[in-house]
Parts: C-alpha cells; sequence; structure tokens
C-alpha cells in the first residue's frame, strides 16, 4: 500500500510538472450564441435547452485549485416538457488538433489535490545545522530532539527539534480542505422537465502548447433518437 501511494504520487508530480502550475485564462470565442468576455462567459440556446459555460477562477476551497485542475461552470436549463439526459462521457474538452480530454470525477480531483500537496509538505521545513559534538536523541510526541555533546559528528538536517542557539517549533501538516470539490460539482444524470441543473465540471491542466480548446456538451431529450449538441469554442491564454 506505501509503494503504491509512492507512485501515485510520482505519477501526479510528473503529471504537473509536464503541464506546469502556472494558471491559464480561458476566454470565450464569438460563435453561434452570446459571449461575455468580461464574465469568461458563453451561452446557447437550443429548441428550449440553455447551457451556459464560464471559465472563470474557481472561488471554492482549495483556493488554488486552478493551479492544477481546467474547471468549467455549466448551468443547464430544461425549458422543455421533456426528461433531458446526460452523463460525464457526453462533456468533452477538445483541443485544435482533436485531441480530447476527459473530464475528471470529483473524487479523483480531490485525491490529486490530496496527493500532490502532500508530497510538498509531508516531511516539513528542513533546517541547516552545524555543530560539533557527540549527541542522543529522542522522540516526543510530534518533535525530535537532538542534544549535543562533545564529539566529531552531528546531524546538519532535521525537520525541527532544540538547537543550541534556539528553539525551531514544529512544523504541522494541515491536510488540504477539498470539501467544496464535492459539493460545487455538477452531477450529470436526469434533468427534468422545466428544471435547472448546475455546477463545475473538472479537466486536467491544459498543456502549453494548446492555445484553443471547446467544450462540448451532448444530451438527449426523452423520445428523441438522436441526441442533440453544443459546442463553446476558448482560447486558451
Amino acid at each position: 500500500m506505501q509503494n503504491y501511494k509512492i507512485i501515485k504520487l510520482l505519477i501526479c508530480l510528473l503529471i504537473f510538472s509536464s503541464f506546469g502550475c502556472a494558471s491559464r485564462d480561458l476566454v470565450p470565442i464569438s460563435g453561434n450564441g452570446t459571449v461575455y468576455p468580461e464574465f469568461k462567459a458563453a451561452r446557447k440556446t437550443k429548441d428550449d435547452v440553455t447551457v451556459e459555460v464560464n471559465s472563470s477562477p474557481w472561488t471554492g476551497s482549495p483556493s488554488n485549485l486552478n493551479r492544477y485542475i481546467t474547471p468549467f461552470y455549466l448551468e443547464i436549463e430544461n425549458n422543455t416538457d421533456k426528461a433531458l439526459n446526460l452523463s460525464y462521457d457526453d462533456i468533452v474538452l477538445v483541443d485544435a488538433n482533436r485531441t480530447q480530454f476527459n473530464p475528471l470525477k470529483p473524487n479523483l480531483v480531490a485525491d490529486i489535490i490530496t496527493t500532490t500537496l502532500q508530497g510538498s509538505y509531508a516531511y516539513g521545513a528542513g533546517y541547516p545545522r552545524v555543530s560539533i559534538g557527540l549527541g542522543f536523541g529522542y522522540y516526543s510526541g510530534w518533535s525530535y530532539y537532538r542534544r549535543p555533546f562533545f564529539g566529531p559528528f552531528y546531524t546538519p538536517f532535521y525537520a525541527y527539534g532544540a538547537y543550541p542557539l534556539g528553539y525551531y517549533p514544529p512544523y504541522y501538516y494541515s491536510p488540504p480542505q477539498v470539501g467544496d470539490v464535492y459539493t460545487k460539482a455538477l452531477i450529470p444524470g436526469t434533468l427534468n422537465p422545466k428544471s435547472k441543473l448546475r455546477g463545475y465540471v473538472y479537466f486536467q491542466k491544459l498543456p502549453k502548447e494548446v492555445k484553443q480548446v471547446s467544450l462540448d456538451l451532448r444530451y438527449k431529450l426523452a423520445g428523441e433518437q438522436e441526441p442533440q449538441q453544443l459546442s463553446f469554442p476558448f482560447a486558451v491564454e
């Protein structure tokens, strides 16, 4: 189990180091619908079904989610008298080269964020130590103490503890709060007539070479044979 966690952490770090951690802006491009560039939103209506896609920065916790994930806020209004059905498979992100990015479910997003941040902070802060002496150490609660005595060697690095010239407080790791990743997520399924569905859909961090994407959403109304599709193009800056 421990080896599995280490491998998963290395994979996550490799993905994010390849794509970079800086947030990127996604600006809607004019199309057949209505575009609100100041709000980074686009809105389209087809046969009494209205969909609005917003790429504004994430406002939940963790506040830096945009550094690791590409979230979109969707609002779907079913103003017909038929039930509307859609699933995660019906929402995709496609770049100019037709490379497809599938949505990430909330539990995977929470796992990625938790694993990545744990990898950054789990070992605490290391303080350089230079001393001459022969010491002994012991563990007490969260802290590791070391007392110097005369001798040729002394450990140069450790997380925290007693020090001849002062005391460094223990480092405490606080797990990231990822509850909003679940509560703010869009949950696909059946949307009843005259009803509205809203929430965030998450995608992986876009590679640096991607300059334009289209969020494509398919849905099917009860009693109809063919699904409908709405596309929302965005420039990636």
